[in-house]
């Protein structure tokens, strides 16, 4: 005889474990599965807009006793050291996934969120309105299943087409003498990367580079590194001079970027799961926290019989959109920019000279506070 759950959530990422505590809060019987185990390095430029603040705050994350670095300062480079340093109207903090992840998985195993790590879903199906999730070690019954496995689909759930260009995402760790306040993105031909201070006098160096840009390297991290990273001063300055405290970075391939769905056979996705985010957006952190949020309470009205699917299905589609829609284009529009160097380098000089656009841009980039 088994257990049947309220919830299943595929994936144990920023949505889906504030999605579960969240629920949980609400004694809602919650189970979660994750392929890893925690702690573990995820690729991820490791920034946070301040308006997640208070969200991570009521889950029960203690940020204001970690010590994080605030940021309020921007500087953007490139190829041709053009230079721009501006202030970020509402600015972010710096925090590793490592870090973060591991404290939402305790606190939802406190709140009684069922968790099953090193847990890898083989697909589902739907039994007369309850889901059977299919994983290596057991099969979960839930009556709603919620979609937050990040950018690469698992099987049986919705995946985009793949778009013409795919990217490779590499991050480090490193020592480096540079001011905590400021997060730096420093382009290159066909990438970019940013790097940001995180907690314990750490940095995040994380890069985004075509993988057609890789390949003419036969996939040589290092090689690409001194061929084409350090072509920009900024990046080789921190390549010769960083402390970097891994033997190997972080890789995650095949990013696509491509248009995906917020519903499909009923299931809700969360996240990189409804549609790769461009880091250009603002951050997809904050973005992946912000749709549990607003996925929260529509999923505790349906489970509690106080709307329908449809109409839940309905109102997070249009809520999403509400907060993301404009998010998103305008990340994928700066992500262009940003990837031909020729224009980023003309760009960043009509900024320097019209500042007064320097606060809406970044404003588009950044939403207001949520809880």
């Amino acid at each position: 005889m088994h257990s049947t759950k309220d919830i299943c959530i595929i994936g144990g990422g920023l949505a889906g474990l504030s999605l579960a505590i969240a629920l949980a809060k609400q004694m809602f019987k919650v189970v979660l599965i994750e392929k890893k185990s925690y702690p573990y390095h995820k690729v991820c430029g490791e920034y946070i807009s301040l308006e997640s603040w208070q969200y991570l705050q009521n889950l029960g994350v203690p940020l204001a006793n970690l010590s994080l670095p605030i940021i309020n300062k921007l500087q953007l480079t490139s190829i041709y050291n053009t230079i721009l340093n501006t202030h970020l109207p509402l600015g972010g903090f710096g925090i590793s996934r490592y870090l973060l992840d591991e404290t939402l998985f305790k606190i939802a195993i406190e709140n009684g969120v069922e968790v099953h790590t090193n847990c890898t879903c083989l697909g589902y199906s739907n039994l007369q309105n309850i889901y059977e999730v299919k994983t290596n070690t057991q099969n979960i019954f839930a009556k709603f299943v919620v979609a937050s496995f990040g950018k690469h689909a698992v099987k049986d759930f919705y995946n985009s087409k793949p778009t013409p260009n795919n990217y490779v995402g590499i991050k480090y760790h490193i020592k480096f003498n540079t001011p905590i306040n400021t997060i730096a993105l420093h382009t290159f031909n066909d990438g970019y990367a940013g790097i940001s201070a995180i907690e314990n006098n750490m940095y995040c160096l994380c890069y985004l580079v075509k993988a057609s840009a890789l390949k003419k390297y036969n996939g040589n991290i290092k090689l690409l590194e001194n061929e084409v990273l350090c072509s920009n001063k900024n990046l080789k300055y921190i390549f010769e001079n960083a402390t970097f405290l891994w033997d190997n970075p972080q890789v995650i391939s095949n990013v696509y970027f491509g248009k995906r769905t917020l519903v499909h056979e009923n299931i809700l996705y969360l996240g990189d799961s409804a549609g790769a985010i461009p880091p250009l957006c603002g951050n997809g952190m904050s973005m992946a926290l912000r749709s549990a949020a607003i996925a929260t309470p529509l999923i505790a009205n349906y489970l509690n019989s106080n709307i329908a699917l449809p109409q839940m299905q309905k109102l997070y589609t249009k809520q999403w959109q509400k907060q993301f829609s404009l998010r998103i284009r305008v990340g994928i529009i700066l992500q262009n920019i940003f990837l031909k160097v020729k224009n980023f380098h003309i760009a960043i000089c009509i900024l320097k000279y019209l500042p007064f656009l320097h606060k809406p841009l970044i404003r588009l980039t950044h939403g207001k506070s949520f809880t």
